[in-house]
């Protein structure tokens, strides 16, 4: 890996943290960003970068993935409901890697985001 590639890694990591901080924080982007001192557009910047980022490491490892030689069910699990108002998001930490699953969706996604969890 070139010198290049780890600075983008952590930048990306670093801004990672700060939409986690912001929302966790259950602030506005805008009373986030005036707090901690940064830009409206420049956090609206990375939190575009962070998801295309997040979308071609997903495709690129789903073309990796060897498609299996038989029909290959889906597996999903049953798992209980908040009683909170506000739920109805799912996040699932795996190796250092968090991923939010936003009720309504889509299932191909899903899917798509499984099949890739299978694989770490």
């Amino acid at each position: 890996m070139d010198t290049r590639q780890v600075a983008k890694d952590v930048r990306l990591a670093h801004w990672a943290e700060l939409l986690r901080e912001r929302r966790d924080s259950g602030l506005s982007v805008r009373c986030y960003c005036e707090e901690q001192g940064i830009n409206e557009k420049t956090y609206y910047y990375w939190q575009h970068r962070l998801r295309e980022t997040a979308c071609e490491r997903l495709t690129s490892h789903e073309q990796s993935i060897p498609e299996s030689p038989h029909n290959e069910m889906a597996t999903f699990a049953a798992l209980p409901v908040s009683s909170c108002k506000n739920s109805g998001n799912i996040v699932i930490h795996l190796n250092g890697t968090e991923v939010e699953i936003h009720s309504g969706a889509d299932p191909a996604a899903i899917d798509a985001v499984l099949r890739v969890l299978r694989g770490c």
